[in-house]
Order: structure tokens, then sequence, then C-alpha cells
């Protein structure tokens, strides 16, 4: 880039001209991913060729992401781009020298921080999914016995503000499982996350603090989602 920025000033491109700052090797995205996984330390691994209209699923929810604000790589655009492979204009050479995929990864050796990046990346999607149908969950199924739900209340509360406050609590937890998969509020969502448990803990153990002896773990099951929303925290921004 440097060099040809430097030719570009020094008059050696004519006025208007095109150039393509391209090698000329041609992968396929398996010898990219083959490359990838040397340059990382992994062990070679398999590669199975899948039909197209396989990879049509993935990229309908890719598009669905999309729409909510996630940039997903497994867009329909961005698999046929891929499909149709990108390579040099004809004419459009510059003349000058172009590193291979393998030289420039050569260049850059790995570090620990892209073989956990490469490994994250893949369980992102994973996690905030995991997290959404958590809390989905955790609201909607209360709502089919809201009586025996609110007993829970009972010592505070009369059988109707009881009711009342597990419908509102339910709703609560659905709203935070549906914001967490809409980009722009996923980190709100997160933060009303750990919030939301934190007062259902402390509130809990203040009510019915027998809880923690429940053999189902009502309360300790809490703490495994409260690690999953920082790690998902911690990964959520990719720069």
């Amino acid at each position: 880039m440097a060099a040809a920025v430097s030719s570009a000033v020094a008059g050696q491109f004519p006025s208007g001209a095109d150039a393509d700052l391209a090698s000329t090797e041609q992968l396929t995205l398996a010898k990219l991913v083959t490359l990838h996984r040397q340059w990382l330390g992994l062990p070679h691994a398999n590669v199975v060729c899948l039909p197209a209209i396989a990879a049509r699923p993935v990229t309908w929810l890719a598009d669905a992401a999309g729409r909510l604000g996630w940039r997903s790589p497994l867009r329909s655009t961005a698999m046929a781009v891929m499909a149709e492979g990108i390579q040099p204009s004809a004419g459009s050479d510059p003349g000058i020298a172009t590193a291979s995929a393998r030289d420039i990864l050569g260049m850059n050796p790995a570090g620990v921080q892209d073989l956990w990046f490469a490994r994250l990346y893949l369980l992102k999607p994973l996690m905030i999914g995991t997290l959404s149908i958590f809390w989905l969950l955790s609201g909607f199924l209360p709502l089919l016995d809201i009586q025996r739900a609110a007993t829970h209340f009972l010592p505070l509360l009369q059988a109707g503000p009881a009711a009342s406050l597990t419908v509102l609590t339910c709703l609560i937890d659905m709203l935070l499982g549906a914001a967490v998969l809409v980009r722009p509020l996923a980190r709100r969502a997160m933060h009303g996350m750990m919030l939301v448990s934190l007062t259902y803990l402390a509130g809990a153990t203040i009510v019915e603090p027998s809880l923690w002896l429940d053999p189902l773990g009502p309360l300790v099951k809490v703490l495994p989602s409260l690690m999953l929303t920082l790690a998902t925290l911690a990964i959520l921004d990719e720069r």
C-alpha cells in the first residue's frame, strides 16, 4: 500500500488509473480456513463440502441478525460474494509485488488473543441466544401457573398483589430476553439482567432463604447465568 501511494505521488501511475492491490493467487475458502488454522497453531481439520441449499438456513438467520443490528459474516450478500470469488481486474496490475496470504500471516505471528478471539467468535451467537432463551423461558413459564408462582411472595404480600408482582417480574424477564437480541440494546439488556438477577437473589434470600437448599437449586442456577452474562459482555464489542 505504501509503495503504491509513493508511486502515485511520484506520477508513475497515469491520471485516473485504477489499481487493484491484490495478489494474483487464487484460494478457495477451504484453503484460507486451512491457512488460518495453521497460523493459529490448530490441528488439521477435515473440510466437508455441503450443497448450496444447506447454507440457506444459515444465511436466513444471519440476515435476520443483520436486521437486528448484528454484523454477521454469513449474510446472503457475503455468501454470494464468496461464491463468485474475488479476483483483480484485467489490466489493473500496478506492477507492485504483492504478498501471498501465507506470507502476510507469516509476517504477523498469531498470539493467544487471536486464538481466543477465533474460539469465542464462534461461541458469541450461542451465548447471546442462550441468554435470550433463558430469560424468555424464565418469564414465560411462570405465566402458565401464576398462582403457584406467586406463592413465593405470599410471606410479604396478599394473593392479589403477589400475583401482580409475579406477572410484572415475568414481563421484565421476557423484555430482557428479547432486548438482548437487538444489538443497540444488548449491552443495556445484559446490565439489566445482572441487576435483576442480583435483585432476585437478594430478595429470595430475605423472603425465603430455604431456597438455597432446595434440591432443584433455583437460586444456585442464577449464578451460572450471571457468569454467562459477564462473559458475553466481555466479548460483545469487536473493537
